[in-house]
């Protein structure tokens, strides 16, 4: 029975029980496709992809209600008009229309529309569960899109620009929104490819060895997991058990910001062979650092903050889109009294405190694990790491002597 674990060994095997699978994956990828392949054929896209988690390789099943829940797939289907040539109503119904004529996906459509999309619930298979936002869009205008690279984003980023059906809840009335799901995903995999490097052939051995592939370059890049996207998976999961029940529960921040900003640091740290832990210390101290926006009279000069990052003037908080700078994934930070702005350093305080294993006995906070992260999961990673706090107190422990550059 062992008594001491190393941290990312622990999280490896925290992460390998509420990440999706290889094989949970290709059944996911089989439903996209098919999503894909029907709305071609149905003439109403010209170019469908996945975005959001399954884009980044970040995806983890959702904790709610005290229970994992379903996995999300977002996907967009796009028309190569642009916004002049259609109107988001009457493509948004198209879609609708298509999906509900089809033999298998009309009874997965869920009867509630959504803002921006509609959504497919898939039958349990295996244990588990998956539903599909189907986001109808247009190609970006021309305008827009040179206005973007105006402002310094890249024209290899800014040219995937799409415009997205929107509809005001209240009114009932479509708009366009712009937006740029696939920049965003080449962004951040851009970001990710020198983090990957450090693990990609390791982890393509393993996968190999236990008999998921046949051989190394079968395996596709999406299964594999650099300490970047780890460090994301285990601040979204830790952000969902915190905050599940919570009174603030409705001001968590949004998986896209915790992504953004964990991306950014990276890139600008290049910590590139960092373990999860060491990733994961500099993503928390540096956010730490922001929470004296807070207070009254702040002074961002004193601060020395970089606003790349995480920015608050008089006009309210600001996290830039990098790959649109007109969209501010903050926007609503500054509503009911700057809520999503203080539930979100409660997560960074949370995260400082909640993560302090090294040295520690893990016997004496292994309920509070539960709290953290879910306490199936937890009990699962413990017996599989043959772990038993209850007889032998464990200790998590850190890499030691490891560099610390972000402290220079």
């Amino acid at each position: 029975m062992k008594t001491e674990i190393n941290f990312d060994e622990f999280v490896r095997e925290l992460l390998h029980r509420i990440d999706i699978s290889p094989t949970q994956f290709k059944t996911a990828e089989s439903h996209y496709e098919a999503v894909a392949n029907y709305l071609e054929k149905g003439g109403v896209a010209d170019d469908i992809y996945v975005q959001g988690s399954f884009a980044y390789g970040t995806v983890i099943r959702p904790f709610r209600k005290g229970k994992d829940a379903d996995y999300d797939i977002d996907l967009v289907s796009q028309v190569l008009k642009d916004r002049h040539e259609t109107s988001p109503a009457t493509l948004k119904k198209n879609v609708k229309q298509c999906l509900e004529e089809s033999p298998y996906h009309g009874h997965l459509l869920s009867k509630e529309e959504g803002r921006r999309c509609w959504t497919l619930n898939y039958e349990p298979k295996d244990g588990i569960c998956f539903h599909m936002d189907v986001l109808p869009c247009a190609s970006e205008s021309a305008e827009i899109i040179g206005s973007i690279i105006h402002k310094g984003v890249p024209s290899y980023y800014a040219n995937t620009a799409i415009a997205i059906t929107d509809k005001d809840k209240k009114t009932g009335v479509y708009s366009w929104a712009s937006s740029n799901a696939r920049g965003l995903a080449k962004w951040f995999m851009d970001i990710n490819a020198p983090y990957l490097a450090q693990v990609a052939d390791t982890q393509r051995r393993t996968l190999v060895h236990d008999g998921i592939y046949a051989s190394v370059d079968k395996v596709p890049n999406p299964v594999l997991r650099s300490s970047l996207q780890r460090v994301i998976q285990l601040l979204k999961r830790h952000r969902d058990c915190r905050f599940d029940g919570s009174p603030i529960e409705e001001y968590k921040p949004i998986s896209m910001v915790i992504t953004i900003l964990a991306a950014t640091i990276a890139k600008q740290k290049a910590f590139y062979s960092a373990t999860i832990l060491e990733l994961l210390s500099v993503v928390v101290q540096e956010l730490s650092r922001f929470s004296a926006l807070l207070e009254q009279g702040y002074d961002t000069s004193r601060l020395n903050l970089d606003k790349t990052i995480l920015s608050r003037d008089q006009t309210g908080w600001r996290i830039t889109n990098p790959v649109n700078p007109n969209e501010n994934f903050a926007e609503r930070w500054a509503e009911d009294d700057n809520a999503r702005a203080k539930a979100f350093f409660q997560w960074v305080r949370w995260l400082s405190t909640d993560f302090n294993f090294d040295g520690k006995k893990s016997g004496d906070y292994f309920e509070l694990l539960g709290i953290y992260f879910g306490k199936s999961v937890v009990s699962e990673a413990y017996d599989k790491l043959n772990l038993n706090p209850l007889k032998a107190p464990v200790i998590i422990t850190s890499t030691k002597n490891m560099p610390k550059p972000y402290r220079a």
